[in-house]
């Protein structure tokens, strides 16, 4: 991939001597699919069409471009912009920009993710993935397989730094006129009143199905900083200083780390066999999370949580979604059900952890003001008066890209939410905790999974699977960029099932102590009985100690 930077300074690629051009003015990169133009942050802009750009977009020799708001724009020498064009126009190209900011094409929200990562170019006849300089670089294939620029096919695996994903979900994305909505979740009272269900009950299994890979594990495609959302939730002041006892925390042992970081998702056959393994005696604190209509007559099992004390059970922030989904869709009744011993107990309410909750609502807020700004710079544009208004606006637009870009952090961080049980366990053994400090990478852990069949996720107690334990190993710290949150891990397990169906499910050491929980998969998925990777939460999250 050629780039030019384009400016006033002697040491620029294209030297353009006027007044508006600033000393790094704009930046050409030719891809595949065409050539993306940028501006680099200029005082009087980079025009393309009479429009001012503010992210990379598509430009050919027929396209009108100004370095300001008449200095005409210089093409590299010794390249032919007609006959690059003719060439993807020939083969039929489509260019999507892939990366972490809000204007791309395809939005993937990942901390490990550059704001402007790679552009996915599909051809009448092939598939081009082409890493724009990122930071953490592209790779096919495997992790370690690092490329510039290469043929793709659709059932191939990328991996963004060491976020992996299928082509053919990119191509899904792709394919979507406009992005899903982000669900913004807010606490949730289950009311006893009857709520008539709006979906046939084929339809509602679908959306249980699908609903932790939209809703809550994934969150893979955003819709940036565009529509208004909901007001901001309500909730507990501090759901960790109401709900734990004081509990006694335990270190985690330490374990041996190995002498060189091993490929994040090599085959492990001495630490992660695949298949089920025994439940530690610590399974009491191990609950599925099930919701019912009205009628009882249909249930669906759409998550884990775990004991924190005889009345309260932890879960993830996307279990507390996807039962809000589910409330809405006439499926308002919610019990836990104990995996050691079958009992069921009624869930009275369910809530966002409240920091989570208001990190939560300030994003929202920051997404509205953001389209309003969007709006109000449109408007400015075509009167061509405000010159200082627009340029300000242009600034408060890229503050709010990067606090979304750092809230994104500090809610995965934050991923937790709480039930509330009508009455408590009998002879509850809530889950001890462990400190996290002492995690290495390397590291191996035992998850307590209770997963179900992501495609029938409907709740039979007579035809169930089975809880069982997974070794999971530790292949990273994810350090938080805000104090108020607590850092978060990179994990791997071995394949078994789909990755959503283990969210919720607690992460203990050897002694039984949970001391992490899984909270969303890093893939959409594993093949050939490959480890996949996935972020899991601090228990600092849930800790009276960590407040």
């Amino acid at each position: 991939m050629n780039t030019w930077i384009i400016g006033r300074n002697p040491l620029c690629d294209v030297v353009v001597d006027h007044a508006d051009v600033a000393d790094r003015h704009c930046l050409l990169r030719q891809t595949v699919g065409g050539f993306l133009l940028d501006d680099l942050g200029s005082k009087c802009g980079t025009f393309v069409d009479e429009h001012r750009i503010t992210h990379p977009v598509l430009v050919t020799h027929a396209s009108q471009i100004t370095l300001g708001t008449s200095t005409p724009f210089v093409w590299p020498s010794g390249i032919d912009p007609q006959a690059v064009a003719e060439a993807c126009e020939a083969a039929e190209s489509v260019l999507f920009r892939v990366g972490r900011f809000p204007d791309n094409d395809l939005v993937l929200d990942r901390d490990m993710i550059s704001g402007r990562h790679a552009v996915l170019v599909v051809q009448r006849d092939r598939i081009v993935i082409e890493d724009l300089g990122s930071t953490n670089g592209t790779a096919v294939g495997t992790i370690d397989n690092k490329i510039q620029s290469a043929e793709v096919r659709e059932r191939d695996r990328v991996f963004f730094g060491s976020f992996s994903i299928m082509v053919t979900h990119l191509l899904a994305m792709s394919r979507k006129t406009k992005p899903p909505e982000t669900v913004i979740e807010q606490p949730v009272e289950i009311q006893a009143a009857k709520v008539h269900s709006k979906f046939p009950i084929k339809r509602s299994m679908q959306a249980a199905a699908g609903l932790l890979a939209i809703v809550g594990a994934f969150q893979l495609v955003r819709t940036g900083l565009r529509d208004p959302v909901a007001t901001p939730p309500s909730g507990p002041t501090s759901p960790v200083a109401a709900s734990l006892p004081p509990a006694k925390v335990l270190a985690v042992p330490p374990s041996a780390v190995p002498d060189e970081k091993a490929d994040l998702l090599a085959t492990r056959e001495k630490d992660q066999t695949a298949g089920p393994m025994t439940l530690s005696d610590a399974a009491d604190a191990l609950f599925m999370v099930i919701v019912t209509g009205d009628s009882k007559q249909i249930a669906f099992h759409i998550g884990t949580a775990w004991l924190a004390e005889a009345d309260r059970l932890v879960t993830s922030g996307a279990v507390v979604s996807a039962i809000k989904e589910q409330d809405d869709s006439g499926f308002s009744h919610v019990q836990v059900v104990q995996t050691s011993s079958g009992n069921s107990f009624d869930v009275a309410t369910v809530s966002l952890d409240a920091d989570l909750a208001k990190a939560k609502a300030e994003y929202a807020r920051g997404r509205q003001l953001y389209s309003e700004l969007q709006a109000e710079m449109k408007a400015l544009q075509l009167r061509g008066d405000s010159a200082d208004r627009l340029e300000e606006a242009r600034r408060e637009s890229q503050a709010i890209i990067e606090a979304g870009l750092q809230s994104t952090s500090i809610r995965a961080s934050l991923n937790v939410g709480w039930l509330e049980l009508t009455n408590p366990v009998p002879e509850a053994q809530p889950a001890q905790l462990a400190n996290d400090s002492d995690l290495k990478v390397g590291q191996r852990l035992h998850m307590h999974a209770a997963p179900f069949q992501l495609e029938n996720p409907a709740w039979d107690p007579a035809n169930t699977m089975e809880p069982h334990g997974i070794v999971v190993r530790v292949e990273e710290r994810i350090v938080s960029p805000n104090k108020k949150a607590p850092d978060r891990w990179l994990m791997s397990m071995a394949s078994s099932g789909p990755p959503q169906s283990y969210v919720g499910s607690p992460i203990l050491t050897r002694q039984g102590h949970v001391v992490a929980m899984f909270s969303r998969p890093m893939v959409d998925g594993a093949e050939n009985d490959s480890p996949y990777l996935f972020e899991a939460v601090s228990v600092q999250c849930v800790s009276p100690a960590a407040k």
